[in-house]
């Protein structure tokens, strides 16, 4: 489950990044222009969607935490310890 958010946090933060590029891009002319407003309002834009989104997922995580939990085998003979979510 924190997986996926995590992918779903780090792609938001993809495509902000990707539009915010997308929308600072001008088209080619023959004299040269001072990259303007286009550019910082695409960054600080997509500064603003990625923390939007990065304390969405924070938010949602709760009252849950990652614990060990002791792996045995068929025979029961200890494997080991594997990361277990564990909700409140």
């Amino acid at each position: 489950m924190i997986t996926f958010k995590k992918t779903v946090a780090a792609s938001l933060a993809a495509l902000t990044l990707a539009f915010g590029i997308a929308a600072s891009s001008t088209p080619a002319s023959a004299f040269w222009k001072k990259p303007g407003g286009a550019f910082v309002g695409g960054l600080i834009g997509g500064l603003a969607l990625g923390a939007i989104a990065a304390g969405a997922a924070a938010s949602e995580e709760g009252d849950c935490y990652v614990t060990r939990q002791r792996v045995y085998d068929d025979y029961g003979n200890f494997m080991g310890y594997r990361p277990v979510q564990v909700c409140n």
